[in-house]
């Protein structure tokens, strides 16, 4: 729920209320401001442009089928040791067209490891189509999602 109060902007979340400074900034015309903080909210948590998001979305009209499949993907990622491996979770819609979704994100840090990773992607989702089980699984790739 949003609602203002004054001349805050509260986003409300369970019990708790969060003042969101950046909002302000923007009431104000403090676009730089602003700027600055995202940017530097970004470069602390590794976020693009500081690093590289991969988002891994794999589907099927089975459940289990997804939350196997997603796992697979998961362990050979881990395996290789390249970038930090959020996930396999539902996102917030988690079923679209009587499809199960989950998502997959990878994080990249190190210039000199993204062609690495991009390998160990490809090789991971070679290796996936040859399954048998997983054939039926849609897998898209989103490279710096957000």
């Amino acid at each position: 729920l949003r609602s203002l109060v004054g001349s805050e902007m509260c986003i409300r979340d369970s019990y708790k209320v969060v003042k969101r400074q950046d909002v302000n900034w923007v009431k104000m015309h403090k676009d730089k401001k602003m700027l600055e903080q995202q940017l530097k909210d970004r470069k602390e948590y590794y976020y693009p442009p500081f690093a590289r998001l991969i988002r891994i979305v794999v589907n099927h009209r089975d459940m289990e089928t997804v939350k196997k499949a997603s796992q697979w993907i998961v362990n050979v990622l881990l395996q290789s040791e390249y970038g930090q491996i959020l996930g396999p979770v539902f996102p917030s819609i988690a079923r679209v067209r009587n499809r199960y979704r989950m998502q997959i994100m990878v994080k990249i840090t190190n210039d000199k490891s993204r062609e690495r990773v991009k390998q160990i992607i490809q090789k991971t989702l070679e290796g996936f189509v040859s399954i048998s089980q997983f054939r039926a699984c849609r897998v898209n790739l989103d490279v710096d999602p957000y």
